[in-house]
């Protein structure tokens, strides 16, 4: 009965580094209950689980292997759907935990490191997606800060990285950047977010201006997931403008634009210096008519209040 799923024991009885062997075993059983999910009564048998859920965090943050680290953010990130403060897995303890692996380690110049690190980041975007809205505005607040800066690294890293990018790498980076402005659609309206949001303006300009560009070269094996998230930039600047919010592109430097028609955006150029991308307006312009077709009407939403501007 409903009893005895929420009874579920996991009874391990060792600390996640003990021994090669207690890691061998816990990479095995943390990836076979990854293996059957999602599954809605498991699900609800493992979040009313107060030992599962402890093991989960401390296999996440302190697991010998990291293989077992990964195995267990991505289970906390699947059940992320099921949190309720009524669960021993909240949308408070989730979304820290999630929130932390958006912001592991920096770049990396190894490709399997970075495919990991992307995929991981990926994972943890995507459980956040599902359990922003049961949170309260300050953590909301340091959700979208932490999406932001994550969001700031992987466009830099890709539109500014001279190092050419193996198919992998290149697909897993632009996933992740699909989730991280997935995340910040649904901060979209809310005017308690406004200041935490403006500090994203900035690089979803970038986006336009990069993925716009003329002499921009974007591989097939990524191409969906840039146009996708190129989408959800102009959608978002678009709804930005129209509740009339302000677009400085950042208010802790006087050195910045004061508005998008102002902004540079540099790329990188094999052998070469950094050259500036396409102007913004000329961008928007350009998604106008040639993006795809949610880009092309969030684009003349852009045009429109830009001139009004």
């Amino acid at each position: 009965g409903d009893n005895s799923r929420s009874e579920t024991s996991f009874q391990f009885q060792h600390k996640p580094d003990d021994d090669c062997n207690i890691s061998a075993l816990l990479e095995a059983s943390l990836s076979f209950l990854l293996s059957v999910l999602p599954n809605t009564d498991i699900e609800e048998s493992l979040v009313s689980n107060s030992t599962f859920i402890q093991l989960c965090f401390d296999c996440a943050r302190t697991g010998k292997t990291q293989v077992i680290k990964s195995t267990a953010v991505r289970l906390i990130a699947l059940l992320a759907r099921c949190t309720s403060t009524e669960n021993h897995l909240t949308p408070e303890n989730a979304s820290e935990l999630l929130c932390e692996s958006l912001t592991i380690g920096g770049v990396s110049t190894e490709e399997w490191v970075a495919v990991e690190r992307n995929n991981l980041a990926s994972a943890a975007a995507d459980g956040l997606k599902c359990l922003f809205s049961k949170l309260h505005k300050e953590q909301q607040r340091v959700i979208i800060e932490s999406v932001g800066q994550s969001y700031l690294d992987v466009l830099r890293n890709r539109s500014l990285s001279k190092s050419v990018k193996q198919a992998h790498e290149r697909t897993s980076a632009g996933k992740l950047a699909y989730s991280l402005t997935a995340i910040m659609l649904l901060a979209m309206g809310s005017d308690d977010l406004e200041n935490s949001f403006a500090s994203t303006i900035w690089p979803l300009i970038g986006t336009v201006q990069w993925r716009y560009d003329g002499k921009t070269t974007i591989e097939d094996d990524e191409l969906i997931f840039w146009n996708a998230t190129a989408t959800h930039a102009l959608q978002i600047l678009a709804s930005w403008l129209e509740q009339g919010k302000r677009l400085k592109v950042d208010r802790s430097s006087s050195g910045q634009p004061r508005s998008p028609k102002e902004s540079v955006w540099m790329v990188a150029r094999p052998g070469k210096a950094p050259r500036k991308a396409a102007d913004f307006a000329a961008a928007v312009e350009i998604a106008s008519k040639s993006g795809e077709p949610s880009s092309r009407l969030a684009a003349e939403r852009v045009l429109h209040w830009l001139s009004e501007r």
